[in-house]
């Protein structure tokens, strides 16, 4: 370009004049080329900018569409073990042939030992024979129920016209329902004219726990066992209550309930005592609700926590309860308040909030925490779900030998499954732990199976606690199966609607779950507690009342269950 110019230069000093304009055009055009050329650059320099920009856009589009393809397998895996959990049958072993397998191998070595036979058979638990059932579902069990003769017309005597009348009846018993009656009861007290004071004399009312309500012993009682026994929400009670022409509205049958809960106080107290401080072990837990935040207008998470007491599967007769605390989250703190002081084993799913448990210096120094086989089995349930190596399903078929030892020790001594556990079930401990230290060496870490062997053998000390107690069990199914009324009854509440709400929840509901599992009925339970606690209170201080006595399996026998549980 350069050049082009100092060689029109040279021509513009040329005698020809076509020379000259001829140098002219070739400069003016020359320049021309060089502004066009520079447009071209500066069109190719943007584009080129711009195949950068879109060049980063496209990977990060990529990085996004593998991140959330990540996230849709993560959620679809999720969601299968979900359905599994929900819909699966209750046994979580792969295959259980195998694991009958490795029992009757036992039985083949204990009958080749004489000696061990004889100590297992000790231990054995025999069920009676149950006696066939030839009348299709069974007894029918309508000895307690009323007979009602419902009048019949037939006529005196033979429908032929001979006279003959009648010998005897063929009888049809069927089952007939009247529903829910509802009434008010008016009680009458009387005035009197008093002829030596000449004032007016009136009478004491019936003793009641809460004066000035609408609603009498049996109203309360039925709406305590419809919403907390049956999981019926208010709004469908109240719904029922108008079919029938009653107008109850949901916000009273709350504040009567809230109500009622304050003033059974004491006897929640006793029954948190008994739980709790008298316990020697307890299965604790916790379960998530919906709760409405005052003036922010939406909902957060609350936590329902369960401290359930069973001593029978190491044969002890104290009665069966369980109580529930409703807190505003799942913090270590909220743990703590509850078990803070207390002296006993508690069996946990290994929550990172339960970690400071048994530790020196903390208020909770001594209990001796014991974490979940089922939990730690699970993961391994998962990772055989998504591999195609039968490694997992090992350590599940392991982990199955013992939970079939524990299936003959229901109801033994501690010392009894203490002694048997050290003959079958130590054993099958340090098969699984040298199993989990080799895998561990080969196994990525961040894989389903990694994360299962880890987690398990991080948690070996607290997991292997069985075999130095007796009183320890391998799971923490009890206190699982006392949240299925809690979740039943969340599926028809859209939210608690405050505090006070999650604390009578969790108040009715410890009194309510504690009468099933003592085979006490709730309704003719509180109509009892109710009555008989408003009559001591009249000639008796709070203090000096025994509120034991209110205890689901201290009530009158006519409140007890006669019929054996429905399976």
């Amino acid at each position: 370009m350069d050049t082009i110019q100092a060689a029109c230069a040279q021509l513009a000093g040329h005698q020809d004049r076509y020379v000259q304009k001829l140098s002219e055009v070739i400069e003016q055009a020359d320049r021309q080329r060089d502004i066009e050329y520079g447009k071209l650059q500066a069109r190719l320099s943007k584009a080129t900018s711009e195949i950068k920009t879109l060049r980063s856009e496209l990977k990060r589009t990529r990085r996004q569409v593998e991140d959330l393809n990540a996230e849709v397998a993560a959620q679809t895996a999720r969601t299968v073990e979900l359905l599994h959990e929900q819909y699966s049958p209750k046994s979580e072993t792969v295959k259980a042939k195998r694991r009958q397998g490795a029992m009757r191998a036992d039985d083949q070595r204990a009958e080749s030992d004489p000696a061990l036979s004889r100590r297992l058979k000790s231990y054995a638990v025999v069920p009676p024979p149950r006696p066939r059932n030839r009348n299709g579902r069974g007894a029918k069990n309508w000895d307690d129920l009323e007979r009602v003769v419902v009048p019949m017309e037939f006529p005196e005597t033979c429908p032929c016209g001979c006279g003959g009348t009648i010998r005897n009846y063929d009888i049809d018993e069927k089952r007939e329902v009247v529903p829910a009656k509802y009434y008010i009861a008016v009680r009458k007290y009387p005035r009197y004219r008093c002829r030596k004071e000449d004032v007016t004399v009136g009478t004491l009312y019936k003793p009641t726990l809460m004066p000035g309500s609408t609603s009498g012993t049996s109203m309360l009682a039925y709406l305590v066992t419809m919403r907390y026994g049956w999981g019926m929400p208010l709004y469908r009670i109240e719904n029922m209550l108008n079919h029938s022409g009653i107008t109850y509205y949901r916000s009273t049958m709350y504040k009567q309930i809230r109500r009622l809960g304050i003033q059974l106080k004491h006897v929640m107290a006793e029954l948190e005592r008994h739980t709790l401080d008298d316990a020697l072990r307890i299965f604790f837990d916790e379960t998530v609700l919906k709760i409405q935040r005052p003036g922010e207008g939406k909902t957060a998470n609350s936590y329902m926590y369960a401290a359930h007491r069973d001593d029978s599967p190491f044969g002890g007769n104290a009665p069966r309860s369980t109580v529930y605390f409703h807190r505003a989250s799942r913090s270590m703190a909220h743990i703590h308040g509850i078990l803070g002081g207390k002296s006993l084993i508690v069996q946990h799913d290994g929550y990172a909030g339960y970690g400071r448990l048994g530790q020196m210096g903390a208020d909770v120094a001594n209990i001796v925490s014991v974490e979940c086989w089922v939990h730690a089995r699970r993961k391994f349930i998962k990772a055989a779900n998504n591999m195609n190596s039968s490694l997992p399903n090992g350590f599940v078929e392991i982990m199955s030998q013992l939970f079939e030892v524990e299936s003959i020790l229901q109801g033994k001594t501690p010392d009894a499954r203490l002694a048997y556990r050290r003959e079958r079930s130590e054993e099958v401990v340090q098969r699984l732990h040298s199993r989990l230290q080799e895998a561990s060496a080969g196994t990525l870490q961040r894989d389903e199976l990694g994360k299962a062997i880890n987690y398990t053998l991080e948690r070996w000390e607290s997991l292997t606690q069985f075999l130095n107690d007796g009183r320890i069990d391998l799971d923490t199914n009890p206190v699982e199966r006392q949240f299925k009324p809690i979740i039943l009854q969340r599926k028809g509440s859209l939210f608690i609607g405050s505090e006070e709400g999650g604390q009578t929840w969790a108040a009715m509901s410890s009194l309510v779950e504690t009468c099933k599992l003592n085979r006490v009925d709730t309704y003719r339970y509180f109509s009892w507690m109710i009555d008989d606690l408003a009559e001591m209170r009249t000639n008796n201080l709070d203090e000096d009342i025994d509120y034991s006595r209110y205890l689901p399996w201290n009530a009158p026998e006519h409140c007890k269950v006669k019929l054996r549980p429905v399976k």
